[in-house]
């Protein structure tokens, strides 16, 4: 059986966090290619270079909240560049604020599957990713 993620990117600018959700996602999804970068900028820079070797990533996890390249620039650089040519992908937003309004725009984007709360524990990350 092939695992539902074969490359996943994980986006947050705090490094404890980055690492504990690395552990999680890896734990859950058991995906071997969990990329992490510090910045919604660093983030689509690296999308860039997927797209063109053909490996994109199934599954991008990133943080709303973040000084260089928040979780809105970033939504809206990807849906204008990589949506369109790699419909497959999925967004998951993680934050630790974030108005409802925000929130109630982003999830109507189909390739957006939760915006869910800091902390996140296991069992409600593992409910939005599988």
């Amino acid at each position: 059986m092939t695992a539902k993620y074969q490359h996943i990117l994980v986006v947050d600018d705090d490094k404890t966090f980055i690492y504990l959700n690395y552990k999680l996602i890896s734990k859950i999804t058991g995906c071997n290619k969990i990329l992490l970068k510090m910045s919604g900028i660093t983030a689509l820079q690296y999308l860039e270079e997927c797209d063109l070797s053909n490996d994109f990533p199934e599954l991008i996890s990133i943080d709303w909240n973040m000084p260089l390249g928040n979780g809105n620039d970033f939504i809206q650089e990807y849906t204008k560049r990589f949506h369109p040519k790699h419909p497959q992908t999925k967004v998951l937003v993680i934050s630790g604020a974030t108005s409802e309004k925000q929130m109630s725009k982003v999830l109507q984007l189909d390739f957006v599957i939760g915006f869910l709360p800091k902390p996140v524990n296991e069992k409600t990350l593992a409910n939005a990713i599988l």
